[in-house]
């Protein structure tokens, strides 16, 4: 998935062959059905923005979750071994209407005890991607899976959102860095879905 922008190409039809050459500048090519935006803004700098999203992997192969348990270890391997219990890494599974998994990201890496979430980059990231659905991910170096009240309020957020642009929150896991659980109750993940907190 890239978003290419062409180089910002001064739009004068009289004076177009003038300020670029096509040698250096074969992106500036002129064509009769763009006549009428090219006067439109003619004497302004304008930028051409393309979305591109070439997937890797067939969906046929792609992983499904049916389950937060089947989140757990994608969500993990996108963590660097030796540092899930160093620093909090937040990441997004992105999903179609089908439950299978069309790409992910990492949204954030942060310090021991936090991570800074922009909404606009986890929104802009679904969209352009064209995803259905997510699941947002992230870990506690502590080893503990209790959200904070942090952790509950930016949820709250983002899957409200999410409704306005008709996507689908599906969840929210917390992974412990601990390979045993949670300290206090054994625990690998938590699950905002599987407790009702959606």
């Amino acid at each position: 998935m890239k978003i290419s922008c062409a180089r910002p190409c001064f739009i004068d039809v009289a004076a177009h062959k003038k300020v670029h050459k096509k040698t250096d500048h074969p992106t500036c090519e002129l064509k009769r059905d763009n006549m009428r935006t090219q006067k439109a803004f003619a004497g302004q700098f304008v930028t051409d923005i393309e979305l591109v999203y070439k997937p890797t992997v067939f969906l046929s192969n792609a992983s499904k979750i049916i389950q937060s348990r089947d989140a757990e270890p994608l969500c993990r391997s996108l963590i660097p071994e030796g540092q899930i219990a160093l620093r909090e890494y937040f990441i997004m599974l992105l999903l179609n209407r089908a439950n299978r998994v069309i790409a992910r990201s990492v949204i954030s890496i942060g310090g021991m005890h936090t991570t800074v979430v922009d909404p606009k980059i986890i929104f802009m990231t679904a969209l352009a991607a064209g995803a259905g659905a997510f699941i947002l991910c992230h870990n506690h170096p502590s080893g503990a899976v209790q959200p904070s009240r942090a952790d509950i309020q930016l949820t709250k957020r983002i899957g409200e959102g999410a409704a306005i642009l008709e996507l689908s929150l599906l969840d929210h896991i917390i992974l412990s860095a601990d390979p045993t659980g949670d300290p206090t109750n054994g625990r690998t993940y938590f699950s905002f879905a599987e407790e009702g907190l959606l």
